[in-house]
């Protein structure tokens, strides 16, 4: 009898090991965190307790009992009743698209030279990446227009690349020297296609959710205003730091919780503040946008505001004319009336069908109305604005944040120098911002390092709200935050399209070009 209840014993503690067994592996493969199949789950964890009851009461009713066995079972029942009471935090965002061919951290490169001889900014920051990993470096993203919009994109690469070489060669003045000296500035490289098919959301979740970048602290970019706008609420979500240095639309601001928000250029405010000031003195003006164009309608919506603040003829309704509603014909049979002085042109970068439409509007008011004086946006500042409106749009002046060369012919800055003899030519607005938002994340990442806390997403946000740069550390003017607005900027400028011959050699722009931008006070 005693060596049938030894025997019994011996059974019930194979059976116990072979329980445990099987109750650790579901334990490790099965993630309790979720709600799909939970029934399934439950209904595991039941048969398992009744199994343990068969052994424990029914068969073995004078047996030992196993309390580790009853242990495991009921902290797995807890945890499984636990996750259908509580509930589980939605995911960040689905990316429903294939972004892989839209990211980049070294071959294949997602922008193409226009000629063998030109300087690859897209290589530098490679070059800059090469054997840096998640131990060795900070970790950026870099969101650029690559195929839709090349000279933007190569203009943003072209400031990053600067201020990432400066700090990976140890280059930069001591606010900004990593306080561990081997730790270096690591850019992945994403193209969201302008938003096109919304695909910067797509982008963005890949960004805030990818494991591999897990270790990420921020984001520059994006370059159009419609963008950042569909990218914003994931970084929102992922409480990961956005600096755009090209989106100027007022729109997008730290409201409604989008604490993560800053933007290193002047907002279409400012743009619009010093238009209608210009215009004012001229007389009554007539308008023209690109309707659903988060750029161009945020910027007429300032500018008319603005203007109709002061001026003795408002806007009227009837004098604002989207260019969506325009074609070669419509524009052909357009009249301005005598008492129209000026007329002004928001058109956005990012659509080549409406660029045309807008250079062909350019080219009618000055041809049929050459007293006429012609004004637009920042997005116009631009090579393809030169060669398809040529000496036809002589005369059009446009509203910058910067410009590398000031009305006297004078470098404005060490940077603008830099700059130039780095790329070999003058750079533009787009270049210095993307340098000021690279830098004010190093400047970000250093006041985190020297109050020796963790350098991570949580941390550098915070520490954006305080970064304050003097002029030697950006492109030439000092930077800090309020509200996401960049503080200590200087107020946007004009240019004039003029005939390049006319100008001095420090601004000309290139051979295939008749005529070039020129500041003017």
């Amino acid at each position: 009898m005693n060596s049938n209840r030894h025997l019994d014993f011996l059974k019930f503690i194979i059976e116990a090991i072979l329980l445990n067994f099987v109750l650790n592996v579901l334990a490790n493969t099965i993630p309790l965190s979720t709600q799909i199949n939970p029934i399934i789950l439950l209904a595991i964890a039941l048969l398992l307790t009744i199994t343990l009851y068969y052994l424990q009461v029914v068969r073995h009713p004078n047996g030992p009992t196993n309390w580790l066995i009853l242990a495991v079972i009921a902290f797995f029942l807890v945890i499984l009743f636990g996750s259908l009471i509580l509930p589980t935090p939605p995911p960040i965002c689905l990316t429903l698209t294939k972004v892989k061919n839209s990211i980049s951290t070294g071959k294949p490169s997602l922008t193409e030279k226009d000629t063998p001889n030109e300087k690859d900014r897209e290589q530098k920051i490679y070059d800059n990446n090469k054997d840096l990993n998640e131990n060795n470096s900070y970790l950026l993203a870099l969101a650029i227009p690559a195929k839709t919009q090349p000279q933007a994109a190569k203009a943003m690469l072209a400031g990053v690349a600067d201020a990432q070489t400066k700090f990976n060669n140890q280059l930069l003045p001591s606010l900004l020297k990593p306080t561990i000296p081997q730790k270096k500035l690591k850019i992945v490289v994403v193209d969201d296609r302008n938003n096109k098919d919304n695909f910067a959301k797509e982008v963005a979740c890949e960004i805030a959710t990818n494991p591999d970048w897990k270790n990420i602290l921020g984001v520059i970019g994006h370059h159009s205003s419609g963008a950042s706008k569909a990218a914003l609420d994931i970084y929102n979500k992922a409480d990961l730091t956005m600096i755009t240095p090209t989106s100027t639309s007022t729109e997008l601001n730290q409201n409604s919780g989008k604490e993560v928000f800053f933007r290193t250029t002047v907002n279409n405010k400012a743009f619009a503040k010093i238009l209608a000031h210009k215009i004012i003195s001229l007389g009554k003006v007539r308008v023209f946008y690109e309707g659903n164009n988060d750029y161009a309608e945020d910027l007429k919506k300032n500018f008319i505001e603005e203007y109709n603040s002061f001026a003795p003829n408002p806007v009227k309704e009837e004098e604002i004319i989207d260019i969506q509603n325009l074609n070669s014909a419509t524009i052909n049979k357009l009249t301005i009336p005598p008492e129209v002085k000026a007329a002004v042109i928001f058109s956005s970068s990012g659509d080549d069908q409406k660029h045309e439409i807008a250079i062909k509007l350019i080219k009618k008011l000055k041809s049929t109305t050459p007293k006429l004086e012609l004004f637009g946006g920042d997005s116009l500042y631009k090579g393809k604005t030169l060669s398809e409106g040529k000496t036809s749009i002589e005369g059009l002046k446009l509203v910058i944040p910067w410009h590398p060369v000031n009305s006297n012919g004078q470098m404005i800055s060490d940077y603008a120098k830099e700059s130039a003899s780095t790329w070999g030519g003058l750079t533009n607005w787009m270049t210095a911002s993307s340098y000021d938002a690279t830098q004010a994340f190093l400047a970000a990442i250093a006041q985190v390092e020297k109050k020796f806390q963790k350098v991570d997403k949580k941390s550098v946000l915070e520490s954006m709200r305080t970064v304050d740069l003097k002029e030697e550390y950006t492109s030439g003017e000092t930077l800090k935050f309020y509200n996401s607005e960049p503080q200590g900027r200087k107020p946007p400028i004009f240019v004039e399209v003029v005939q390049q011959e006319k100008l001095p050699k420090i601004l000309q722009c290139g051979v295939k070009f008749e005529v070039c931008f020129k500041p003017i006070q």
